[in-house]
């Protein structure tokens, strides 16, 4: 008898691996539009108009504050993890007789546990080296 995956745990896994290259898309974006609008605004700062400095600059902080306090390459760090997990458990509970349904949802679980949601870490902006009261 074939084991079949409960439909809601394929549809779920199956929306993984587009999760993890997006958020890994996302993340090469935001690192190049941070690299870009710093560099042009270091090296063609006396050609630009404020405008098009500010725009760059607002650009390219916006890009790095958002790539290091939402854990961008973690998450997908993270999904990609969860994916090899779940994989090994699917592949043990279509191959191996004694690895059961409930043996795959608590996999599942983990996967999705790993996964995790995606967390705010807020910068601390103050002067480490100042004195501390």
């Amino acid at each position: 008898m074939e084991k079949k995956i409960p439909k809601h745990i394929a549809k779920a896994v199956a929306n993984w691996l587009p999760m993890a290259v997006g958020l890994r898309a996302l993340f090469i974006v935001l690192v190049l539009v941070s690299i870009v609008g710093s560099l042009v605004v270091s090296t063609f700062a006396d050609q630009l108009s404020p405008l098009w400095i500010r725009i760059c600059s607002f650009s390219a902080a916006l890009s790095i504050v958002t790539m290091t306090s939402m854990d961008i390459a973690g998450k997908a760090n993270r999904v990609r993890r969860a994916i090899r997990l779940f994989t090994v458990a699917r592949a043990r509970f279509e191959s191996e007789d004694n690895y059961t349904i409930e043996n795959l949802i608590t996999a599942y679980e983990a996967a999705e546990e790993l996964m995790g949601d995606v967390n705010y870490i807020p910068q601390d902006t103050r002067d480490s080296t100042a004195k501390k009261p």
